[in-house]
Parts: C-alpha cells; sequence; structure tokens
C-alpha cells in the first residue's frame, strides 16, 4: 500500500508491504485512519494510519486463513442499540480458487 499526495505523485509519501499483490482496499465506513486489504497470496490485513503521523501505517490484524488468492474483502460495522459511539465491527473476505468465504473479528 503506498500513500500519494496528489500534487507530487511520483514520490510516495509511506509505503508498507502487504504480502502480495493487492487486489482491493476499503476505508473503514467510520474511522477514517483505517483501511482493509484484500492481498492475494498475502491474505488479508486491516491496516492503521498512525494518529501522530498521518502517513505512517501499521498492520494492525492478519487474516490468513485463506488457502486461495483472497481478492474480495468488505467491512461489516453495526451500532450497538442506543449507544452511538459504540458499534461491533468484523470483516468479510473472499478467495479465488477455492471460492471461500470468511467473516472474522476485524479488532485486535
Amino acid at each position: 500500500v503506498s500513500i500519494y499526495d496528489a500534487r507530487s505523485p511520483t514520490e510516495p509519501l509511506s509505503t508498507l508491504s502487504m504480502g502480495g499483490g493487492i487486489w482491493r482496499i476499503q476505508w473503514h465506513p467510520i474511522d477514517n485512519n483505517r483501511m482493509l486489504v484484500a492481498a492475494m497470496h498475502g491474505g488479508c490485513r486491516v491496516v492503521q494510519l498512525d494518529d501522530g503521523n498521518a502517513w505512517k501505517m501499521n498492520i494492525e490484524k492478519e487474516f490468513t486463513e485463506h488457502t486461495s488468492m483472497a481478492y474480495g474483502a468488505d467491512w461489516l460495522v453495526c451500532q450497538h442499540d442506543g449507544d452511538e459511539g459504540s458499534y461491533y465491527e468484523a470483516a468479510a473476505s473472499c478467495s479465488f480458487y477455492d471460492r471461500a468465504t470468511y467473516l472474522w473479528n476485524a479488532i485486535e
């Protein structure tokens, strides 16, 4: 994953290896500092952008249960009843050749 400044697209501000080619990136629907990455042979990753340094990225969680290329991933985020600031989150991912789908806890 690389983050670029559109004003200078030749040099990335930050780069983080995912262990495989990236097929899909989904930004978190509530937290703008998190993304979910389907990294083919590298599995899936939850990536956190550092609050103190907006361009520093860390792998928060890895999901490597896929026996084939992970090519799809998306967030499942549900707000708890009556509590606006509290929500449950999970990730769904799928793999290519074995056509498997997983639902997994996206929080470390």
